[in-house]
Parts: C-alpha cells; sequence; structure tokens
C-alpha cells in the first residue's frame, strides 16, 4: 500500500497491483487498532473527568429578544438537581442586528437553576434586536 490517510489508515495507489482481500484486510486491522486507541482515550478522559468531581453536565441555548429595555433575564432550570451548585458556562453566539454590546451572563447558580442575564452594556434600551446564547453546567 502507498498512501495513509491522516489517521493512518493505508490505501493502495494507482500503481499498486490489485489485492483486493489484502487491501482490506489491511484496512481493518487499521480501523480496528484505531478504535481500540480511541476506545483506551475516551475510558482514560472519563477517568479523568470523575477524578476532579465531574460527573455530570446539562447545556442550553436561549434566544432573547430586546424590545426596549436595557436587560432581560431568563430563569433556567436544570432537567435534575445537581448534588452542588455547578460552574456554569455563557457564551453569547449571535446579535441579530444593530451596532449594540451585549453582554450575557449567568447569575444566581443553584442546584436546581440559574439566572440567564442578557444586558446592553452601554445602558442603551434597544429594540428589534435578538441575541443567542449557548450554556453548560458541569458539577455533579
Amino acid at each position: 500500500m502507498s498512501g495513509r490517510t491522516k489517521r493512518g489508515y493505508p490505501f493502495p495507489g494507482m500503481d499498486d497491483a490489485d489485492n483486493v482481500p489484502a487491501d482490506m484486510k489491511a484496512l481493518a486491522e487499521a480501523v480496528d487498532s484505531d478504535m481500540s486507541t480511541a476506545a483506551q482515550e475516551a475510558h482514560h478522559a472519563d477517568t479523568v473527568v470523575k477524578s476532579i468531581g465531574i460527573t455530570r453536565m446539562e447545556t442550553g441555548v436561549h434566544t432573547q429578544p430586546f424590545q426596549g429595555s436595557i436587560s432581560y433575564v431568563k430563569t433556567v432550570v436544570f432537567n435534575k438537581p445537581f448534588s452542588a451548585p455547578p460552574v456554569v458556562l455563557v457564551s453569547k453566539t449571535s446579535l441579530s442586528a444593530g451596532t449594540h454590546t451585549v453582554m450575557v451572563s449567568a447569575i444566581d447558580i443553584t442546584t436546581t437553576g440559574f439566572s440567564l442575564a442578557f444586558r446592553t452594556i452601554d445602558f442603551n434600551k434597544v429594540s428589534g434586536v435578538s441575541v443567542s446564547a449557548n450554556w453548560v453546567a458541569i458539577g455533579s
């Protein structure tokens, strides 16, 4: 075999002799080895995550339309309570229009939920703009 993919899978080159059974065997062995390595890496990552106390994660997204106010608060309730208040990360993903700067943050985080706060930084009352934010809660 004269070539390999980025993951190391072999493939025949244009000048290689035709040997489909051998080529298929070489490819199957490479895939099997790669999957075994991937499974070991996934198990290791799972062990590391659990050793630092992260046993669950929950995610969501919310789009907030601005209709003439400087701030809005959306209450988020987790599907299942965490054993302790989780770490909540928030990322603004889109701003539909205008030149307004909007800050998004997680506030009042408890085991059962949090508040997702949207606020214009310049305190202007904005209308006709929607802001989307993704969030992830990480804890146990």
